[in-house]
């Protein structure tokens, strides 16, 4: 009797655990989240696209500052992150707005509306910003795979 239970808990278990190797994990597979990255020596942004509402798209941005160097990002039109076919007023100028220290990660969000999204393919989201007196302009494809 006692071998045909540890033969029934040894199946029960086995039946688990492979259930469990074959499900997959959602939350560690891109799918087809669009996505986009940048990297150069000072900076890395990595940016995800996700369902707002039924009109907008939600894109976060996770920024590394992999330098030694406060960053100055730059605003443009009210906006660190801009985006093609975004309406800008009559009156904008770029200040510098935002200063990122060394070695530091941040995360900024836009709302994009769902029809521009899909009306420029590839879509780029584009950023700026100034170290030591230089700007850098940044433009990333948001893709899907």
């Amino acid at each position: 009797m006692r071998k045909v239970i540890i033969l029934l808990i040894t199946t029960i278990l086995l039946t688990m655990v492979g259930g469990c190797e074959s499900m997959e994990n959602p939350s560690n597979s891109k799918g087809n989240i669009p996505y986009g990255q940048y990297q150069d020596s000072i900076v890395s942004i990595k940016a995800f696209v996700k369902e707002e509402n039924d009109s907008n798209y939600k894109v976060t941005t996770d920024i590394n500052n992999h330098s030694n160097q406060n960053i100055e990002w730059l605003y443009d039109c009210g906006e660190i992150i801009t985006y093609e076919g975004k309406e800008k007023g009559d009156f904008c100028i770029e200040v510098f707005s935002k200063t990122m220290n060394p070695n530091s990660s941040e995360t900024m969000e836009v709302i994009i509306p769902k029809k521009l999204f899909h009306s420029h393919q590839p879509f780029k989201i584009q950023l700026s910003y100034m170290v030591n007196n230089k700007k850098v302009d940044i433009s990333i494809p948001i893709r899907k795979d």
